[in-house]
């Protein structure tokens, strides 16, 4: 793998042999983070091993711009905004929501996701500095459940497996409770039938007629 880590992109790493011009995408994107909160968007990569920064690389999603900077102003007062001579809050501001989405699509994971060329980062950076809206925008929910279910297609399909175990066995439980209750109700009535009938018989009146018909035969 050659390149420098903090801006390379994930393919880079994962499949080298398919980088095209979208990874360049991904390098301007990181040195537009820079540029705008004096840190990397992936700090301490030099201090990791190698199996670290691949999984930081195609992972980790790295802070909003406004959210780095202001973090890191909480915890060095002398940031980067004292560099550039203004107030923290100012810059924030000016990076929250239109630049924040602009270098987050330019850093996307997916190439497809990221702008598709220079000249399209270079249009939505236009249009802000212009006071027109970006076109970079956050993913939607759906784009985020496909990657999430990608992402975790093993750990998914298990638990699918077992859902679908679960269910299997309380449908064979909840026929056999159907069909122990359709046998009951039937011997039930069965029962209430057959009560009936002989409810309306007078068993003493047979009785004494049954006497009656021995004797005579008897005799």
């Amino acid at each position: 793998v050659m390149g420098t880590p903090h801006y390379m992109a994930p393919e880079q790493i994962e499949k080298p042999d398919e980088v095209d011009h979208r990874a360049d995408i991904y390098a301007l994107g990181a040195l537009l983070y820079e540029l705008l909160t004096g840190e990397l968007a992936f700090a301490g990569l030099r201090e990791c091993g190698y199996a670290e920064n691949v999984r930081i690389i195609t992972d980790k999603k790295p802070a909003l711009p406004s959210m780095r900077l202001q973090s890191v102003a909480e915890a060095r007062p002398s940031s980067y905004a004292n560099t550039l001579q203004t107030q923290v809050e100012h810059l924030t501001r000016r990076l929250r929501s239109d630049l924040d989405w602009v270098v987050m699509k330019a850093l996307e994971k997916d190439p497809e996701r990221r702008y598709q060329t220079a000249q399209e980062l270079a249009r939505d950076l236009e249009r802000y500095l212009a006071g027109e809206m970006v076109e970079a925008r956050p993913p939607s929910a759906i784009y985020r459940l496909k990657k999430s279910v990608r992402r975790n297609r093993r750990i998914l399909t298990a638990t699918a497996l077992v859902f679908l175990s679960l269910i299997m066995g309380m449908s064979t439980a909840l026929i056999e409770r159907d069909k122990a209750k359709a046998s009951q109700l039937r011997s039930n009535e069965v029962t209430e039938y057959l009560a009936g009938i002989f409810s309306d018989i007078d068993l003493d009146s047979m009785a004494v007629q049954l006497q009656k018909t021995f004797s005579n035969n008897t005799r």
